[in-house]
């Protein structure tokens, strides 16, 4: 329905619009079309409080046609349901670390924007909260150091802060729960204004990892305040990750993906110096490996005073073509840094387009460490056929 709103005095045509079938107590959101000159940009401001019993009457013809056929909440829903059958994703990157060093393995699922349907096109729905679910597989050695009172377990409960690209609000309770079948602590947070749910973290420190190493793992997802109630489903997602029966780093686990998810998974090999991120990202058709290194300087941050060191082309199993390339730059407030990159495309799915991989690894300019080459690490590194 389309019902007239006023936002910071200005009055404005508000569509309500529900991502269920409608059904008593469904949850509306409350959209906004903002004038614009190729067409208003619709803006998601809140959910409406009440149930669809409670919606005023229509205000006029205009608004969303439609929403996606399968919603957000209905995708998860269907990935999370016990019931359903999972949508298995299988990552693919597969890595040897040299000997003494650390790894960590980061599964990573961003649903695709929402879209809303007006006049015949489709629009993004802007300013719309990212929903995310993040999961982290990790032996000891790569944990950060907290000290000999600190056990696995309590560091592992803090690592969401570094995981999540959104603050999950503010804690709220814990409770204790299982994964991958060890005992789990549960922490759940809330939105500080509303006190609505806004994120978990479940953390696991077990003891049937590799080679006699306990299992380490966390998962983590946070959705916007007006989207709390795909936290439920989130969780149960969340709990079906299945751990392989290999090394974290070698052995790829796999794990129910939602339909129009996108999916992106790094692995992080490091000694007490040194760390270097392989990442594998989809990419779109006819992406180049130019579209990739630019895709990967337009997240860096800014590069100030760069000095290009070189590029080559070098071999990695299992990726098409892949160049490296080393720059020093200065960042604010530490000493110049040099970091060595390597780019590369490999294939997709059948029939999809290209995955784009990464490599990534920064020292300090003049250490002991800048002597060290990325071909010790790219010649561990493969990527496994889809």
């Amino acid at each position: 329905r389309v019902v007239e709103v006023a936002l910071a005095g200005v009055a404005l045509r508000a569509a309500l619009v529900a991502t269920e079938p409608l059904g008593l107590g469904t949850p509306v959101d409350v959209v906004v079309g903002l004038p614009h000159a190729d067409g208003p940009s619709w803006v998601v401001v809140g959910e409406l409080a009440g149930t669809v019993a409670d919606l005023p009457p229509e205000g006029g013809p205009e608004g969303p046609e439609d929403w996606p056929a399968r919603s957000l909440e209905r995708s998860v829903h269907d990935a999370g349901s016990m019931g359903a059958p999972p949508a298995l994703w299988a990552p693919r990157l597969s890595c040897s670390p040299p000997p003494g060093w650390g790894a960590a393995r980061l599964l990573r699922l961003v649903p695709d924007p929402r879209t809303v349907r007006y006049d015949g096109r489709e629009s993004i729905l802007e300013e719309d909260g990212v929903c995310e679910l993040v999961a982290c597989l990790v032996d000891v050695r790569s944990l950060p150091s907290a000290g000999f009172l600190h056990p696995p377990l309590s560091r592992l409960r803090m690592l969401h802060q570094r995981l999540l690209g959104a603050d999950p609000g503010r804690p709220g309770h814990a409770l204790w729960d299982t994964l991958l079948g060890e005992p789990a602590v549960l922490d759940l947070f809330a939105h500080p204004g509303t006190g609505a749910p806004s994120g978990f973290s479940l953390a696991c420190a077990g003891s049937t990892g590799v080679d006699g190493e306990p299992l380490l793992a966390v998962l983590a997802g946070t959705a916007p305040a007006y989207r709390a109630r795909v936290l439920d489903q989130l969780h149960v997602l969340a709990s079906r990750l299945v751990q392989p029966p290999g090394p974290i780093a070698e052995v790829p686990p796999t794990w129910v993906a939602p339909d129009g998810w996108d999916a992106v998974e790094e692995v992080q090999l490091s000694t007490e110096t040194y760390l270097a991120t392989v990442r594998l990202s989809e990419m779109w058709e006819g992406a180049t490996v130019e579209d990739v290194e630019e895709v990967a300087f337009s997240r860096a941050p800014f590069l100030r005073d760069l000095r290009d060191h070189g590029r080559r082309r070098v071999a990695v199993g299992g990726v098409r073509e892949a160049t490296l390339r080393r720059f020093d730059w200065q960042p604010a407030g530490r000493a110049r840094t040099l970091t060595t990159a390597c780019f590369g495309l490999a294939d997709g799915p059948a029939g999809g387009p290209p995955v784009g991989f990464t490599v990534v690894a920064e020292v300090p300019l003049g250490s002991e460490d800048a002597r060290r080459q990325l071909d010790e690490v790219l010649e561990r590194v493969q990527v496994l056929r889809p």
